[in-house]
């Protein structure tokens, strides 16, 4: 039986290799974040995590798998710096 990492490192494998379509779902449960809040200059106009439409600011981004209820899905989540400071969802 694999691990929960190496399950991981599969799926991730899968999805890079186009095995499994890669699309945004802002819906499900935070299963794990792949890659921490990190500073990003939306050049192009990105939705916020409370659905709000930015561009041209100094925002955060961060990188998160989601269960979309089959499977888990990776998805990007843009946020403000007072958005990101109150968002408290964690993964379970």
């Amino acid at each position: 039986m694999e691990t929960e990492e190496e399950y991981t490192r599969r799926v991730k494998h899968f999805v890079r290799s186009g095995m499994i379509m890669a699309g945004a779902y802002p819906y499900g449960d935070l299963m794990s974040i792949e890659r921490p809040w990190t500073e990003f200059y939306a050049i192009t106009p990105v939705r916020t995590i409370t659905g709000k439409w930015v561009y041209m600011e100094k925002i955060f981004k961060r990188r998160v798998w989601r269960s979309t209820g089959f499977a888990q899905e990776p998805y990007t989540e843009y946020a403000r710096l007072f958005e990101m400071l109150t968002n408290d969802e964690q993964p379970n």
